[in-house]
């Protein structure tokens, strides 16, 4: 059965290549502005449920992935609409610890079965300086849920309590249990065995 990534991310996309799951990529454009909620967890089940849901509709035959990530200190913190946002956001993160929750949808197209859950990674943040944050806050910064990716800047972290990849944007360990039973496993060696003579 075909396996649909309803997201555009490249983080989720390497994600599932270095899983060596075989999968296509099919963004959903969902309205996320409809979903609104303040509780972290309810919101990225909702989101990713909603994403996974749109994909769903379009395809016969497939299991969808979808997924929402968030950052949540003193409130829910999305991507930053701009530099000065970004700033704002890095500027609370320093020195602290916050929660990143990343939401999963699994839908099966043909059988109708849906499975939805989330993680949630404690993330203890270092001291950045004034100067520190100025220069963080580029334009990339404007592409990640709380305006950081872990996996480009591990030197922004003290600490990681659970899932590392939920950080970066798919809860790996989590997926995988998701998956079972839903016809979903095939899957190709991330490093195939030489053939032996």
């Amino acid at each position: 059965m075909r396996i649909i990534l309803a997201s555009a991310s490249p983080r989720r996309k390497k994600l599932l290549e270095d899983e060596g799951i075989e999968f296509e990529v099919m963004p959903s454009s969902a309205d996320e502005s409809l979903v609104n909620d303040n509780d972290p967890a309810k919101l990225v089940q909702r989101l990713a449920e909603l994403k996974a849901s749109g994909i769903a509709e379009k395809s016969d035959d497939a299991i969808i992935i979808g997924a929402d990530t968030v950052v949540f200190l003193d409130g829910i913190l999305g991507k930053p609409k701009d530099m000065a946002h970004a700033r704002q956001m890095l500027s609370m993160l320093s020195s602290r610890e916050h929660s990143v929750f990343t939401g999963v949808c699994v839908i099966n197209s043909r059988t109708k079965e849906k499975r939805t859950d989330y993680a949630e990674t404690r993330v203890k943040f270092k001291h950045l300086a004034h100067d520190e944050i100025k220069r963080l806050a580029g334009p990339d910064s404007l592409g990640y849920a709380g305006a950081y990716a872990i996996q480009h800047q591990p030197f922004l972290i003290e600490k990681v309590t659970g899932s590392y990849t939920n950080v970066v944007g798919l809860p790996m360990e989590k997926l995988r249990e998701m998956l079972k039973g839903l016809d979903s496993t095939r899957s190709k060696p991330a490093h195939p065995k030489p053939c032996l003579q």
